[in-house]
């Protein structure tokens, strides 16, 4: 389900934050970027977190996206339910921190989101609770971040194209770069 792609009031956006402050209370790392703990590519980091953890904004931002298609704890290995392809219940920012704009995408939550797209939020804000939901196998929540390249608007306009949570990235690659923003490692900012 791609249709959460509303228009965007740029203006709504929230003053650039100063800073990240921490996501999710009481998780921990489950698997890092780049790689699974016992091998395999691994996108984005794993924070583990009990199910229905709250999961704050770590900056000022704005939502792209936001479904909870499926049941909180439907994770299991091979479901592919939500978007993108097995994310689960899902949600994409675009975040705002020292002068530069940020994609922050988040999938297998629990069907407990707090926020709507089009809508701005301001860091410590509730965006949603952990979950266990689409290809995962335990309550945790999936961060993939994305260094933006291009203005606000441009980034955007993107994402509404085709809700693309890689932001012209792919997934088969780590450390990669489109026209739009590069893929970074979450733990270098969070």
């Amino acid at each position: 389900n791609r249709k959460s792609c509303p228009v965007v009031e740029m203006d709504n956006i929230y003053a650039f934050s100063s800073s990240w402050n921490q996501m999710v209370q009481n998780g921990t790392i489950s698997a890092g970027t780049w790689a699974y703990p016992a091998g395999g590519l691994h996108l984005g980091l794993d924070v583990a977190a009990p199910m229905y953890s709250n999961i704050y904004a770590p900056a000022n931002g704005i939502v792209l996206y936001a479904s909870a298609p499926v049941d909180s704890n439907n994770g299991y290995l091979g479901n592919y339910c939500g978007w993108p392809q097995g994310g689960g219940n899902t949600i994409a920012t675009i975040m705002a921190v020292n002068d530069t704009y940020y994609g922050v995408t988040l999938a297998h939550l629990s069907n407990q989101i707090h926020v709507v797209p089009g809508q701005a939020f301001e860091q410590g804000m509730l965006l949603a609770q952990s979950g266990n939901s689409g290809n995962s196998t335990g309550p945790h929540v999936h961060i993939e971040i994305f260094q933006i390249k291009t203005d606000l608007e441009s980034a955007v306009s993107y994402f509404r194209q085709g809700a693309d949570f890689s932001f012209g990235n792919g997934f088969s690659a780590p450390a990669t770069c489109s026209a739009i923003a590069c893929r970074i490692r979450p733990e270098t900012v969070l």
